[in-house]
C-alpha cells in the first residue's frame, strides 16, 4: 500500500482537480458553502481537516499494537477477499455502506484512501513479481533494484521482510518530497484531542496515528526538507521511481473525479 505521503497528496491532487470543475458550477445550498471554500480556496477551516483526516485514518488501525491489529486494519480496508495477500479493497462495499458526500469530508478522505489502495497493489505487482507457494506463502519476491552506488538497476529475488523493508524505506525518502511539492503539515489534519470518529468504532485508534504522523513521519520529513535533502533522497529510491509515482498519482487523481464527484454535482440533491 502507499505511504501516508503518497495518500495525502494523491487527495490533495483531487482537490487541485475538482476545483477547476467546481468552480463552474453553482452550489446554492447553505450545506455545502464550506465545501466548496474549502476546495476553491484552499482555506484550512474544519471541512479540509477532516478531509486530511481521512486520507490516512484507515491506516489507523496499524498504530493499535494489539495482538488483533492486523485483522483490524484488514477489516478497515473492506478488502475484496478477507484471506488474500493483498487487502485490495472494495469499494462499493464501503460505498454502500458510507455513500460519499460533500458534506461528509471525513468518509470523503476515507473513501479516497481506499479507492488508492485498490489500484496501487495491482501497480506493485506491475514493477515487482510476487512468487508464491502452494500454500499462497511468498516465497520470494523478484524486483528491479537500482544499485545506489553505482546507479545500474539489477534484477534481485527479495525475501517478503526484505521487500517490505526497502519499500517502506523508499517512502520515507519520498516523504519530504511529497510533503513540500504539496504543502501540508501536521496543522492540516484534526488534532487528536479534537478528534471525535464518525464512523464505527474500530477506527478510533487515530491518536496513536496523529503522534506516529506528527513524530516519525512530518517532523523528519521537515527536517530533510530543511537541510535541502529532498533531491539526494530521491536519488537513494531503489524499487520506487517519483515519476511512476507521479504519474500514478494524477491518472487515479483523475479517474476518481470523473467516477465519483462529478457525479456529485449533477445529482438533484446537490441543487437548491
Amino acid at each position: 500500500m502507499p505511504s501516508y505521503c503518497i495518500h495525502i497528496a494523491h487527495g490533495l491532487e483531487i482537490l487541485e482537480k475538482f476545483k477547476i470543475y467546481l468552480s463552474s458550477k453553482k452550489i446554492r445550498r447553505k450545506k455545502y458553502s464550506e465545501a466548496k471554500e474549502a476546495i476553491i480556496n484552499g482555506q484550512n477551516n474544519e471541512w479540509k481537516k477532516q478531509f486530511m483526516t481521512g486520507l490516512i485514518l484507515p491506516d489507523a488501525a496499524k498504530k493499535l499494537g494489539c495482538g488483533n491489529y492486523n485483522q483490524l486494519d484488514r477489516n478497515a480496508h473492506y478488502p475484496k477477499n478477507q484471506n488474500g495477500y493483498f487487502k485490495t479493497p472494495d469499494m462499493e462495499k464501503f460505498l454502500k455502506e458510507y455513500p460519499l458526500s460533500l458534506d461528509n469530508p471525513l468518509c470523503l478522505g476515507y473513501a479516497i484512501h481506499l479507492y488508492l489502495d485498490s489500484v496501487y497493489d495491482e501497480f506493485l505487482q506491475g514493477i515487482c513479481h510476487f512468487n508464491f507457494d502452494a500454500s499462497e506463502n511468498i516465497q520470494n519476491i523478484n524486483c528491479k533494484v537500482k544499485d545506489n552506488t553505482n546507479g545500474q538497476i539489477e534484477t534481485k529475488d527479495l525475501s517478503e521482510d526484505g521487500f517490505w523493508d526497502k519499500l517502506y524505506d523508499n517512502y520515507t525518502r519520498l516523504n519530504p518530497y511529497y510533503m513540500q511539492k504539496k504543502n501540508f503539515n501536521i496543522d492540516n489534519f484534526v488534532s487528536a484531542d479534537d478528534f471525535s470518529p464518525m464512523i464505527p468504532a474500530q477506527f478510533v485508534w487515530y491518536k496513536e496515528l496523529y503522534i506516529c504522523m506528527q513524530n516519525d513521519i512530518l517532523e523528519k520529513a521537515k527536517d530533510v526538507i530543511s537541510n535541502n535533502e529532498v533531491e539526494s533522497k530521491k536519488e537513494q529510491l531503489e524499487l520506487l521511481n517519483v515519476f511512476s509515482i507521479d504519474k500514478l498519482i494524477d491518472k487515479v487523481a483523475e479517474d476518481f473525479v470523473n467516477l465519483y464527484l462529478k457525479p456529485l454535482i449533477s445529482n438533484k440533491k446537490f441543487k437548491k
